[in-house]
């Protein structure tokens, strides 16, 4: 009797996995659907265990959520544990991540400086996924920024594309990057041509929006307003569904320019 109790104690015990082990399990599926749901699996994970693979995670879905502020609170969490271990990788990713950060807060001359700190040290490891990470990083810098250089940008992001497969998901978001360069300077038949292409590979939901967005932009220079706001539409409801905070404050400008009119500032 006493051997069938035990049997029914362990049994349960081997099936039960720790929160650590749920997050990481589960980050690659949840990270293009649901990253609502991994904030909530990477704070209780930290509860178990301050490991530093889980806050630069938890700091890029917030940053995907548009909740800087939290991911500010991470990204210092691996600066300081990147400090204490010595770590090249953990460092270059968490400059990457304060990079993006400073982005988010229109801090351009900080993410920039922080991008090229980071970029001079990965160049010096043989890791081409992080380097692709940090040319990714270092291009948004140049282009998101009114004052930034578009020719070093499309450098970048070029230069990225070369250590992606052109299938992955990677690929497609550099893509859009460079598509949206080729608009700002004024090359949209480059950025049509791009667009094309994505418009025949298999999106994640939340690259779909930001392609969305993208085709909303350029009909909008084309002056194609009815077909800006259908893309308008279709980004934001898929936004919305994945909570993309900052990407649905965008779109809704993008269809308040659509429906201003300059006749409304003689009113």
């Amino acid at each position: 009797m006493f051997t069938k109790l035990m049997s029914s104690l362990i049994i349960p015990f081997f099936l039960l996995s720790s929160s650590t082990e749920d997050f990481f399990s589960s980050f690659d599926i949840l990270k293009f659907k649901d990253w609502e749901k991994l904030t909530t699996l990477g704070e209780k994970a930290l509860e178990e265990k301050g490991n530093p693979k889980i806050h630069a995670r938890l700091a890029t879905s917030y940053f995907y959520l548009g909740r800087y502020e939290e991911m500010k609170k991470h990204v210092d969490q691996c600066l300081e544990h990147s400090l204490d271990e010595e770590s090249n990788d953990l460092l270059v990713q968490t400059l990457y991540l304060l990079s993006a950060y400073h982005r988010s807060q229109r801090s351009y001359t900080e993410a920039r400086n922080v991008i090229e700190k980071a970029l001079h040290k990965v160049r010096s490891l043989n890791n081409s996924v992080l380097l692709a990470k940090v040319l990714y990083n270092a291009g948004a810098a140049e282009e998101e920024d009114p004052k930034g250089n578009l020719d070093l940008a499309k450098q970048y992001f070029e230069e990225a594309l070369t250590l992606h497969d052109p299938h992955s998901n990677d690929c497609h978001r550099v893509l859009l990057r460079l598509g949206k360069v080729h608009l700002l300077k004024n090359a949209p038949s480059v950025t049509t041509t791009i667009l094309s292409k994505l418009s025949n590979e298999k999106l994640f939901p939340r690259t779909q929006a930001h392609f969305f967005s993208l085709s909303a932009q350029l009909a909008l220079a084309k002056g194609n307003k009815e077909e800006a706001t259908l893309f308008i539409d279709k980004g934001l409801a898929l936004a919305e569904q994945l909570h993309m905070t900052t990407d649905i404050k965008r779109l809704k400008m993008l269809r308040e320019q659509i429906h201003f009119s300059p006749n409304d500032l003689a009113q």
